[in-house]
C-alpha cells in the first residue's frame, strides 16, 4: 500500500499557511509517507519549482505532486465550497460558482475534481455535494466530527466516488493526520488522476 497526503498548503503561495515547503518535505519523509501533493489556494506550483524543491531537500524517495484548492462562490459573492483539482496546469479563478468550476474542469483533459471537506462547518457545501459531478470526496479531515465523517462516507458510497483522506496541513504537526491509501504506486500526477478515477484508493488515519 502507498500512503499520500494530497491536501497541503505552504507559505509560498498560501497566506494562511505557516508551513515552509522544505519543512513540509522533511516532515513527510520523517513520517514515512510515500508522497504528498501541494495544493495551494487558487495557485498551482510550476513543475520547475517542484524540481527546485526536490534539489534543495535532496529528496529521492518522496513523490511530490501538484494540485490546487479552488474556492467557489454563490451569485451574491459569498463563499460556497472548496474543491481540490489535480491534473491541470492552468489555474482556475476563485470567482466561479461550484457548477461553473466543475464544468470548466470537465472541459480540461485528464483532470479530476474532489470536494474538499464538504462537511466542515463553515467551509463546506454539506449535502449539496450530492448535486455535483465529482471524482472524489474528502471523507476524512482533521476538522471533522464523527458525524461529519459518517455523512461524507455515506455521500461517497452513494455517489460511487473515490474516498479521500487528507490533513489539509497548514502546519508541520498536522501533516499526515489523515491520508489517502493507494493500491498501486504513484509517481506522477497522471497516475494520481488515473487511480482516483478508478477508485483504487481509500481514506485512512495515519498519525
Amino acid at each position: 500500500m502507498f500512503y499520500f497526503d494530497i491536501h497541503t498548503h505552504t507559505t509560498r503561495y498560501s497566506p494562511c499557511s505557516e508551513l515552509d515547503p522544505e519543512i513540509l518535505v522533511a516532515r513527510a519523509k520523517k513520517l514515512g509517507l510515500n508522497g504528498i501533493a501541494i495544493t495551494e489556494h487558487d495557485v498551482i506550483w510550476d513543475s520547475k519549482e517542484v524540481g527546485e524543491l526536490k534539489r534543495k531537500t535532496k529528496v529521492n524517495d518522496l513523490i511530490i505532486l501538484r494540485g490546487q484548492e479552488v474556492r467557489s462562490y454563490y451569485e451574491n459573492d459569498t463563499f460556497h465550497a472548496d474543491f481540490l483539482v489535480f491534473g491541470c496546469d492552468r489555474t482556475f479563478p476563485p470567482s466561479l460558482s461550484s457548477l461553473e468550476l466543475i464544468q470548466l474542469v470537465r472541459r480540461q483533459q485528464n483532470c479530476v475534481i474532489i470536494a474538499a471537506h464538504p462537511y466542515r462547518m463553515g467551509f463546506g457545501c454539506g449535502d449539496e455535494v450530492y448535486s455535483f459531478d465529482l471524482d472524489g470526496i474528502e471523507v476524512m479531515h482533521p476538522s471533522y466530527l464523527s458525524l461529519d465523517v459518517r455523512k461524507a462516507e455515506a455521500a461517497c458510497r452513494k455517489m460511487r466516488l473515490a474516498s479521500i483522506g487528507s490533513s489539509d496541513a497548514h502546519r508541520a504537526e498536522s501533516l499526515g493526520s489523515f491520508v489517502t491509501v493507494f493500491e498501486k504506486p504513484i509517481f506522477s500526477e497522471m497516475e494520481l488522476v488515473e487511480e482516483i478515477r478508478a477508485r483504487r484508493c481509500w481514506a485512512a488515519k495515519y498519525v
